[in-house]
């Protein structure tokens, strides 16, 4: 009765009793926008742009030049754009507190208590204290240049104080708190090995002997993290989400109700051409995020500008379409979708498209069959069709 039990829990999926404002009218109903400013607040024409999403993710990087920790000036502009919604006559939004699984970013409060207690970062050489290993993180980013912290999940009091930052983040405003209707935690993947993906046993074998660690204690730090994404969404309940940075296949959505595949839904960034391993990577992420969809969960997609397709505008706005196109086949009624260049708000443009006229979905996308099953098609009330074809990067969609 044990064993089953267990294996009950194992498969039981959080799902979100509350979601941010959304609608089918348009896609532009059902976006999120994710970045920060260096500067600190929003402009007037940045403020009145952001105001048109109805989730807003903040990131590590707001107001970097500025003095204080990040905490306060991420919740300075979560609260800034909340009330230029409200002015406007919108819906409340939602908005999400960014933290690191693995990186001890030096700009957040949460940095103070690890300098405070070395013996909560992950060590080398199996030592205790004093001898951290540290990684390194976005190069966009400000950091030490000998690399970070990272912290060590398996001691429950560091799981402990990582789950208290984002609790305090999620805390109202009224209350001493930031504000946050949740939590998007990246780097969910730390340390974690089989079954998740793309940790195999071999890569956990390497990247401890990169930290100069046993297997066993490497390990241990993937089992913690597991455990701590289980009891932050335990910690800030059904209605808030947590929203995990996670892979393809989406390992962490036994743990929390919200995921984003990967940072580049069916786009790309690393390369001009699209090759055979994106576009696996591409239908691994559309069937997760179906997946995810129907069980009720929170897929927050994002696609990336392609850094080499810059300056050819005609293939910016294929890709874009083409990452767009593969929202429309996955899109449910708790999906979000994103498109930006880069991490930072002026990297994200307002579509044309998402103004367009949509329609809920007639029914699920209809997948192809047999050669062509990385085909997707699907129809929508206001006469929008999509077309996709995932193996050879091409995308039609016909609004309505």
């Amino acid at each position: 009765m044990l064993l089953f039990l267990a294996a009950f829990h194992a498969l039981s999926f959080p799902v979100p009793t509350a979601l941010p404002p959304h609608s089918w009218a348009t896609v532009g109903d059902k976006l999120f926008m994710h970045g920060c400013n260096a500067d600190g607040l929003f402009n007037a024409s940045e403020l009145e742009r952001a105001t048109r999403y109805s989730m807003l993710t903040v990131e590590k990087g707001q107001g970097l030049n500025l003095p204080g920790f990040a905490d306060e000036k991420m919740a300075a502009i979560a609260a800034q754009w909340k009330s230029a919604r409200r002015a406007a006559g919108k819906p409340d939004g939602w908005t999400m507190f960014y933290v690191n699984a693995k990186l001890d970013w030096t700009f957040y409060r949460l940095h103070a208590k690890m300098e405070a207690h070395p013996s909560w970062a992950t060590q080398q050489h199996e030592r205790q204290a004093g001898d951290p290993c540290l990684l390194r993180g976005d190069p966009t980013f400000p950091q030490p240049a000998a690399g970070m912290l990272t912290f060590n999940h398996s001691k429950a009091v560091v799981r402990a104080a990582f789950v208290a930052a984002c609790v305090n983040a999620t805390t109202p405003v009224a209350q001493g708190g930031g504000g946050f209707d949740g939590c998007f935690v990246d780097s969910a993947s730390w340390a974690r090995g089989p079954p998740y993906p793309d940790t195999s046993a071999a890569k956990i074998a390497r990247d401890a002997a990169a930290c100069h660690t046993t297997v066993a204690d490497y390990a241990a730090v993937g089992t913690g993290t597991e455990e701590l994404l289980a009891e932050l969404q335990a910690a800030v309940g059904s209605t808030k989400l947590i929203i995990t940075k996670d892979v393809e296949s989406g390992g962490s959505s036994q743990f929390t109700n919200a995921a984003m595949l990967k940072d580049t839904f069916c786009s790309n960034y690393n390369g001009a051409t699209f090759t055979a391993t994106m576009a696996a990577s591409c239908q691994t992420q559309i069937e997760t995020a179906i997946a995810l969809g129907k069980r009720g969960q929170v897929p927050v997609l994002h696609g990336e500008v392609n850094a080499d397709l810059k300056g050819n505008a005609t293939a910016l706005q294929d890709d874009f379409l083409f990452s767009l196109a593969a929202f429309l086949v996955v899109a449910t009624d708790s999906a979000f979708f994103g498109y930006s260049d880069g991490w930072y708000y002026s990297g994200t443009e307002w579509h044309d498209e998402f103004e367009r006229p949509l329609g809920a979905p007639l029914a699920n996308a209809l997948q192809g069959a047999g050669l062509l099953n990385m085909t997707w098609t699907r129809a929508f009330a206001s006469g929008t069709n999509v077309t996709l074809d995932v193996a050879n990067h091409a995308a039609t969609i016909v609004w309505g």
